[in-house]
């Protein structure tokens, strides 16, 4: 399982925050690109105080590239990104 291990760890160096501008002003993407990891589904989840909601997924292809495009609520949230057994988390600020 040490591949799964390395697929995460990947993930974690390629992803990249931005925050748009105009009509996307409220919104936030997630993208990076995961090698290795063809054919498996990669979650987008919001970590709540006492639970997890999936918000979106992807089906990793051979190039393992993804972008999540998500509303930003206006505070701090905390988010996480699921492969298999390996999770990323990760924080959005305020896009205010």
């Amino acid at each position: 399982m040490n591949t799964h291990i390395s697929k995460i760890v990947l993930a974690a160096g390629a992803i990249l925050f931005f925050f748009a501008c105009g009509n996307d002003k409220n919104k936030f993407t997630v993208k990076g690109t995961i090698t290795g990891a063809d054919t498996l589904t990669l979650y987008l989840e919001k970590r709540g105080h006492s639970d997890v909601t999936t918000l979106d997924s992807v089906k990793l292809s051979k190039d393992g590239d993804y972008t999540f495009k998500q509303e930003a609520l206006g505070y701090s949230e905390f988010y996480r990104l699921k492969l298999e057994n390996q999770t990323i988390n990760f924080s959005i600020d305020s896009t205010e």
